[in-house]
């Protein structure tokens, strides 16, 4: 018969090869996951240790003793136990709820917001050419929390800018403030889009991708101008991207990013010499590691660019006169936790969408009011400018109004 302490020492083996086998699975269920679901993953790997470092032989020399189902807790403002799982297992670091991108706590918040706003916007007129330019020079203000920046923001879009046939009107308005707003190089910058919507899609879609890199300082440019222009090119990526369906959809995107990788500069000299199906072992082998976390934060921005079409695509034009929704904004990170959601229950949920009955008219008056107080600030800094904005309106989907 075995003595009390091998049976003691085989327990403790068994119990960590449990671990072991429970820390593999944790692993494997959240490949791939979101940065929220990750660090609920690594509170759980932590939890994990703690637990073999119990039941070790090196740290006990007693029976083994298995924590509890849950611990007790002092605080008054203690949660109620969940369900019976490993994240209540006796850790109370562990009885928070795993926080998800897009949980239902995210949800409640965003519609509660979402409600607010549409309530303060009720009744509320496009925004005056007065209220734009104060929006313009006061955009950098650094006093407002990120909730009440967004949300002010939010307003705007919902009211839009100005009225159909405003655009002589705002165009004599915004002459004088921005005589000294034309970019030296905006004949050349808008040159360069039109010479890229000329090219082959995939092509194109390269040439867009690495032009929005070179030029990222503009992301966070003060001149209006710059910001228009920069993204029409997001938009024009943007729209590229979503026509990439159907069955080979995975390996045109993938194709994209290998492209995209080996053509960095950063990156361009590791294959140097290499056939295409040489660079394609490399980075599926080689520079795999690598490769993984490059392509993660591109496809940040590929989302980053979705949602400016989205919003883009709901409210029109409105949506190149307000700074704060340069593609940097639109990111994950980039703001409050709720934000993602109530973009998309702000988008899918307007009180005029044009399928509800009787409000298709303002949903368009809206979207031809932004669109010509567009045409007039554009036309007040540049002819360049404002022909490739009327380009591009044009051809998604609306048009702004001729002015000479």
């Amino acid at each position: 018969m075995a003595s009390p302490s091998s049976l003691r020492r085989q327990r403790q083996t068994n119990t960590l090869e449990m671990f072991e086998d429970l820390e593999h699975e944790i692993n494997a269920v959240w490949a791939g996951s979101s940065p929220d679901s990750k660090a609920f993953q690594v509170s759980l790997l932590q939890r994990l240790d703690r637990l073999k470092e119990r039941v070790s032989p090196e740290a006990s020399t007693t029976a083994v003793s298995i924590p509890p189902a849950k611990k007790a807790r002092t605080e008054p403002s203690a949660p109620p136990p969940g369900p019976a799982t490993l994240a209540n297992a006796g850790s109370a670091d562990l009885v928070q709820k795993p926080r998800l991108p897009r949980g239902r706590a995210q949800e409640k918040k965003a519609e509660a917001r979402l409600h607010k706003l549409l309530h303060l916007c009720e009744n509320q007129p496009p925004l005056t050419k007065e209220e734009f330019l104060e929006n313009i020079q006061h955009s950098d203000d650094d006093d407002l929390k990120r909730a009440e920046k967004e949300d002010a923001a939010i307003r705007r879009l919902i009211r839009g800018y100005g009225r159909p046939g405003c655009t002589t009107a705002w165009r004599d308005f915004f002459a004088p403030h921005f005589a000294e707003s034309a970019t030296i190089n905006i004949a050349e910058k808008v040159e360069s889009i039109t010479k890229r919507n000329d090219l082959a899609f995939a092509a194109r879609m390269k040439a867009t991708h690495e032009a929005l890199h070179n030029d990222k300082k503009l992301i966070n440019t003060t001149r209006l101008a710059d910001y228009m222009l920069y993204h029409v090119s997001v938009a024009s990526f943007g729209i590229d991207w979503r026509q990439i369906k159907g069955k080979d959809s995975i390996n045109k995107k993938q194709a994209f990013y290998h492209s995209i990788f080996q053509s960095t500069d950063q990156f361009s000299p590791l294959f140097a010499g290499m056939t295409r199906e040489q660079c394609q072992h490399a980075i599926k082998n080689t520079y795999k590691s690598t490769y993984k976390a490059w392509r993660s934060g591109q496809e940040q921005l590929v989302t980053a660019r979705g949602r400016f079409v989205d919003l883009y695509l709901a409210f029109g034009p409105a949506i190149f006169m307000d700074p704060f929704w340069k593609v940097e904004s639109l990111a994950d990170d980039a703001r409050t936790k709720e934000f993602p959601a109530l973009l998309e229950l702000l988008i899918n949920n307007m009180p005029d969408d044009y399928d509800m009955p009787g409000v298709s008219v303002v949903a368009a008056a809206r979207w031809r009011g932004s669109c010509d107080s567009l045409g007039g600030v554009a036309r007040a800094m540049d002819r360049d400018l404002f022909y490739c904005l009327k380009d591009f309106f044009n051809t998604h989907p609306d048009e702004v109004e001729d002015v000479e």
